[in-house]
């Protein structure tokens, strides 16, 4: 055999061999309710089901945990006199993710709020899908379907970021399945609308978590998004399926803790890309960055996180500037 035929066969045998280990890896995690997916996968669950309970029209908050965290999605139905279900999950599920799980509750006539954190728009290294480690085990073992929906490329790129402690875990799974129980910790933690409830004074956390502290900058805001950041095209899909879907979208800035390095020349191109964003998809982006911020004081852990009392306040704020854009209002 000529050393052309054996890179041939090389090839071809190291080919077979990756597609069969990737096979494996995918069948041994593919929808094993692995015990560590229980409760976070309960929290998504339990959000997207209320959602889906509530009639249209309806007003759907929407991002990671500064909406969980910094909307009082209860107070808004009160005022608007419409339901409002506040569907913020956390960063890490990425931009993808979290905008897949509105897409399934979503219908003509509902307003939906977009609230995305700086960190969703653009994320490290050259994939250009989300694929984190909190995302990851969540959607291969709690929730195959949306695996199965995304491109093979996608599905690719998921199946060679798992972890070698992560397929043990599947494995010990098949092997030796444990008795889940009914996760309840979100419904001790937050109300009928989504909102969370226990972040108040009492419970402030000690010592808050090193780096995230409401007196430390957000690094995705402090830093310069690049003008093609990745998630830009994330959120460009959801708004283009909206709109063929009859679903309002408007966006607002996230909240976040004041601090001097958002003043400075990095933050502030980080700021005009994103309002540059939702001009050029027709969005309308809601107050302004300086109307997002609030004193360190106000948050519960992190420097996205608002205590009750000023989720409530901020939430208050943003209601005016939603007015014109509720079902049976002109558009402004």
């Amino acid at each position: 055999m000529n050393d052309a035929r054996r890179f041939f066969f090389g090839l071809l045998a190291g080919s077979v061999l990756a597609a069969s280990l990737y096979a494996a890896a995918i069948w041994f995690a593919l929808g094993i309710p692995v015990p560590s997916t229980l409760v976070p996968w309960g929290f998504i669950k339990s959000k997207v089901e209320m959602a889906a309970a509530v009639s249209s029209p309806k007003i759907l908050f929407v991002g990671g945990s500064s909406v969980d965290n910094g909307i009082n999605a209860k107070h808004a139905g009160e005022v608007t006199g419409l339901p409002a279900v506040n569907m913020g999950f956390w960063a890490g599920l990425g931009p993808e993710y979290i905008l897949d799980k509105v897409r399934q509750v979503a219908k003509p006539g509902d307003l939906v709020v977009l609230i995305m954190e700086y960190g969703q728009f653009n994320w490290s290294g050259e994939c250009r899908y989300w694929v984190g480690e909190e995302m990851l085990p969540l959607v291969l073992c709690r929730d195959p379907q949306f695996f199965l929906s995304r491109p093979l490329e996608e599905q690719f790129h998921f199946a060679i970021r798992m972890s070698p402690a992560f397929l043990g875990e599947c494995l010990q799974e098949r092997v030796h399945p444990v008795t889940s129980v009914s996760p309840d910790g979100f419904f001790k933690s937050h109300d009928s609308c989504g909102d969370v409830t226990n972040n108040i004074t009492a419970n402030l956390p000690n010592p808050l978590p090193i780096g995230n502290t409401p007196k430390d900058p957000i690094w995705h805001l402090s830093h310069p998004l690049p003008a093609d950041a990745k998630g830009f095209s994330v959120v460009a899909d959801f708004i283009d399926w909206a709109r063929k879907s009859g679903v309002t979208v408007v966006a607002t800035y996230p909240n976040v803790a004041r601090n001097p390095a958002y003043e400075k020349a990095d933050s502030q191109v980080t700021v005009k890309r994103v309002k540059d964003f939702y001009r050029s998809m027709n969005v309308p982006l809601l107050g302004s960055f300086e109307a997002s911020e609030f004193s360190p004081e106000c948050f519960f852990d992190t420097h996205y996180h608002l205590q009750a009392d000023s989720a409530v306040r901020r939430t208050e704020l943003l209601i005016p500037l939603l007015a014109p854009y509720l079902p049976g209002q002109s558009k402004q």
